[in-house]
């Protein structure tokens, strides 16, 4: 009877952890939920009353926009499939800068999207977003000429293609 319940606390306890730290992980990287105020608006009426902001301007000053709505357009860097069904975490470059070719992008915001806030934003394509600022993203990189990216995370509220070739 002694063991009986000794290996039934076991079992719970690792129950209970192990339902700890897959809920945490799994809501960590998904867009948060819309704020009342953005249900149902049209992208026009976002990018109309988002503030939109320079990738620098963002950069350096985080903690001043965390919580504000802003409108973003650029190129799909980097697209990773999230833990949740139907939610991507996006890099997307949001500076155009004259060069050789036609242009060249440079910074990185990420996005917390989701298929039910737009459509699948694929690798290369042009793209309008607006959403919420919830953070800022430090990763270190194994180059020389960069040694970081930082990268201001914006939760979703909706995002278009801006270009359909491919």
């Amino acid at each position: 009877m002694k063991q009986m319940l000794v290996v039934s606390s076991l079992l719970s306890l690792i129950l209970l952890l192990s339902s700890c730290g897959g809920s945490s992980e799994s809501s960590e990287f998904v867009p948060r939920p819309i704020p009342t105020e953005y249900q149902g608006m049209a992208m026009a009426e976002l990018t109309s009353t988002s503030k939109t902001p320079s990738y620098n301007e963002l950069k350096d000053n985080i903690d001043n926009y965390e919580g504000e709505l802003v409108s973003f357009e650029g190129e799909v860097f980097q697209n990773f499939e999230g833990s949740v069904a139907n939610t991507y975490q996006i890099y997307v470059f949001v500076t155009p800068t004259e060069g050789p070719e036609r242009y060249r992008w440079k910074d990185q915001i990420l996005l917390y999207h989701s298929l039910e806030r737009g459509p699948e934003l694929s690798e290369g394509k042009e793209v309008r977003v607006s959403g919420i600022v919830i953070g800022i993203h430090v990763q270190k990189l194994d180059n020389a000429e960069s040694p970081f990216r930082a990268a201001p995370i914006i939760s979703v509220i909706k995002a278009e293609l801006i270009t359909d070739s491919d």
